[in-house]
């Protein structure tokens, strides 16, 4: 759940918080938003407490409760960013303005129905870039 109170469909977080799973992570997160930033190659939030330095702390919260050593880490970044991705418009446009993800190449993605789904495609590609960065850690 994002810090202001937006649920996310995260498959690996059962609880109302979003993180449940006792497995032990590969790291503590102690990354700052903008490290998280650097390390989804994407812009730093405009702010540590804006929507998109929640997403990526969404991201690397629930990559490092999901984190299972046996699994594939590319199967697993994909499973967290399709469910961090924000489901309403409104946050889904705040997130993708705030992280500058109209820099995101979406061609691998072929052509979206609408805007709000490109810009979706554009922070599966940023969640997926993080998830996978820490997985490899």
């Amino acid at each position: 759940m994002f810090s202001n109170g937006i649920p996310h469909r995260c498959s690996k977080c059962s609880n109302p918080n979003g993180f449940s799973r006792k497995v032990s992570p590969p790291a503590e997160s102690t990354e700052t938003t903008f490290e998280l930033a650097r390390l989804a190659d994407c812009a730093a939030p405009s702010c540590p407490h804006s929507v998109g330095a929640d997403f990526l702390r969404l991201v690397s919260i629930c990559t490092l409760e999901a984190y299972d050593p046996v699994a594939d880490a590319s199967d697993l970044a994909h499973e967290i960013a399709d469910g961090c991705v924000p489901v309403y418009t409104h946050e889904r446009w705040r997130v993708f303005c705030d992280l500058a993800a109209y820099q995101e190449d979406l061609s691998d993605f072929g052509t979206p129905h609408d805007l709000t789904e490109a810009a979706g495609f554009a922070l599966y590609q940023i969640a997926y870039r993080l998830a996978h960065a820490i997985l490899e850690r």
